[in-house]
């Protein structure tokens, strides 16, 4: 028989093992919670409890219907130049699919879960009902188009649509 002994796991060795294993898990909660906060300022709207007020939900219904029953519509489309240029192209249309012209077609680029990279639109009217707003500073990921211009009568017309860019 051999005088050597193999190698034994003692009290120590799993104390160590756990303080390291703790130590780690901590180590990266620390990370990923920096960059989260970093990431993400927290609060996108200045009082969102009495904006929320000033608007009553059954206000908001009224106007998605009173907007559904005109039946204008905004189909949005961004094209990339092959320099990189990004251009955004709303056409509007009204019920009877007849293009709208004259509109006064303001709007904003957002992004989902923060206001710093948002981004105002100024459209430049083409005809046709096709109304259209160079991007410049725009990172590629998924954004969200709020545009707004008024009906005839003046009451607002909203429209928001999900967009690619890459």
């Amino acid at each position: 028989m051999s005088g050597h002994r193999g190698f034994e796991i003692t009290g120590r060795h799993v104390l160590l093992a756990m303080i390291g294993f703790f130590a780690l898990v901590i180590g990266v909660n620390a990370v990923f919670i920096t960059l989260a906060t970093r990431s993400f300022p927290g609060l996108v709207v200045d009082e969102p409890f009495t904006r929320g007020l000033a608007r009553t939900i059954n206000a908001e219904l009224d106007a998605r219907a009173e907007q559904a029953r005109r039946g204008w519509q905004a189909a949005a489309a961004v094209d990339t130049t092959p320099d990189g240029v990004h251009r955004l192209t709303v056409v509007m249309s009204d019920a009877g699919g007849r293009p709208l012209e004259g509109l006064a077609l303001s709007g904003e680029l957002r992004r989902a879960a923060t206001d710093t990279e948002d981004l105002p639109l100024a459209f430049t009217p083409e005809g046709a009902g096709r109304y259209s707003a160079e991007l410049t500073g725009v990172g590629a990921g998924r954004w969200t188009m709020h545009i707004v211009t008024a009906f005839d009568d003046g009451s607002p017309f909203e429209a928001r649509k999900q967009l690619w860019i890459k």
